[in-house]
């Protein structure tokens, strides 16, 4: 329950800063498109420009890491269910004893 938790949180997180990334991105292309800014401001939206791919680049290596570790659960899990297909194999050849017979053995192992 807490690694959904935690997953919830990692996509809100996500969709936020998607959401600064893509409203920048309009921004800066609704910049390029005019007659220009000043040295002052243009700098300022370079270093903005450096940050988000940062933070960008920080985001898809957190989302590698979560995927890495849910494709190791999903090999796990598979794991886990061809080694219970083989256990209901086996219990399916189990012997079905009548009820009286299952009774009897009970009271002879008492």
């Amino acid at each position: 329950m807490p690694d959904d938790h935690i997953a919830h949180s990692f996509l809100i997180i996500f969709e936020v800063v998607l959401e600064i990334i893509s409203s920048f991105i309009k921004k800066i292309n609704k910049l390029s498109n005019g007659s220009g800014v000043n040295a002052r401001r243009f700098e300022r939206l370079k270093t903005e420009i450096k940050k988000l791919r940062e933070r960008a680049v920080a985001l898809i290596e957190k989302i590698n890491a979560q995927v890495g570790k849910l494709n190791e659960e999903k090999i796990n899990l598979s794991c886990l269910l061809k080694e219970l297909d083989s256990s209901e194999i086996a219990f399916n050849k189990i012997k079905i004893l009548p009820d009286e017979k299952t009774s009897e053995i009970n009271l002879l192992k008492k």
